[in-house]
């Protein structure tokens, strides 16, 4: 297996300080600019009166749904490491969603570190070992959710029978890369060095071990993300007048922007323009969708404070402590 430079994976390099403050600097002016021109053409008071229309009961299933594909995520990271994770689920749990949630409201992607680093805390795993996990993951979490998308844009636009035909095997892609990964490693160790055979050394370095494992972590994945889109559509088609694939490609369109590396913080801004992007041509107008967009992000990002205020609470001594 391909050894990580924990220096390079973990940590900016120094010489080029000016340029993340920079880009720090441009994300939070884009946070204020988001929150005075919501208030300036809506108004935040009529921008979230909607919400008092909807069912109590409805919106607590959204919750229970949303969260609950937390604790599938929580359970494909436990699978995949069962062996360095094993007995500690909630420790797992934790780990996911305080990651989660630096993901979602750290600006410039830079939440990411979070994931190899708490993994060290609590489970003692290298970053060697942690990092080409969550590589694996962001690439099935993409495949998973272009998919999605892809057949939905099909359908829409020719036929629900060529979509089928166009997602069986966009779907099977994971698949055919665990097949194949051996000779694929051997093609690129035959590269010259550089970034780009690192990272698709430590990507092949983070595929599943059996066939067994590779299965699971699929399955997982297409349970969370269809879980999430389902409530993410839900919500959208209370805020705005759109049909059932609109809304879909609405939620969509948000959740891709998370692969964005320029974001300001909480996302704002990126996240709202996904979904209005995706949903202007189902026939929604601008305002109207940007309304639906931005409440959809407020139930996110309430899930996401939720969720990381009750992990705080679950008891995860580091793995130093627990080898005493």
């Amino acid at each position: 297996m391909s050894q990580l430079p924990e220096d390079v994976q973990i940590r900016p390099a120094r010489s080029n300080r000016a340029r993340p403050t920079a880009r720090l600097a441009v994300a939070w002016a884009v946070f204020f600019a988001y929150v005075l021109v919501i208030e300036a053409w809506i108004g935040w008071a009529a921008l979230i009166a909607p919400w008092q229309s909807l069912h109590p009961g409805q919106v607590a299933l959204a919750v229970f749904l949303f969260l609950l594909s937390y604790a599938v995520r929580a359970q494909r990271l436990y699978d995949y490491l069962r062996d360095a994770m094993r007995g500690r689920w909630l420790v797992a749990l934790r780990l996911m969603v305080i990651h989660n949630a630096l993901n979602n409201l750290l600006p410039m992607r830079s939440g990411e570190l979070s994931f190899p680093l708490l993994a060290k805390r609590y489970f003692a795993l290298d970053y060697g070992r942690s990092v080409p996990a969550l590589l694996w993951f962001r690439l099935l979490d993409l495949q998973t959710i272009a998919t999605i998308g892809g057949t939905v844009l099909v359908s829409e636009a020719w036929s629900w029978q060529l979509a089928i035909l166009i997602a069986v095997p966009c779907s099977l892609l994971p698949a055919v890369v665990f097949t194949v990964r051996n000779g694929l490693r051997k093609r690129v160790e035959g590269w010259h060095e550089g970034k780009l055979s690192l990272l698709t050394l430590t990507v092949l370095d983070g595929l599943p071990q059996n066939v067994q494992q590779f299965v699971r972590s699929w399955l997982l994945t297409w349970a969370n993300w269809l879980l999430k889109l389902l409530v993410l559509a839900w919500l959208l088609m209370q805020f705005v007048e759109i049909d059932n694939l609109g809304a879909v490609m609405g939620a969509i369109g948000g959740e891709l922007t998370s692969v964005l590396p320029i974001h300001a913080p909480a996302g704002v801004g990126t996240y709202e323009t996904g979904i209005v992007a995706a949903i202007l041509p189902f026939g929604a107008s601008v305002k109207s969708a940007l309304e639906a967009a931005v409440n959809t992000h407020l139930f996110v990002l309430g899930a996401t404070l939720a969720s990381a205020g009750a992990a705080l609470l679950i008891p995860a001594p580091s793995a130093r402590r627990l080898g005493e």
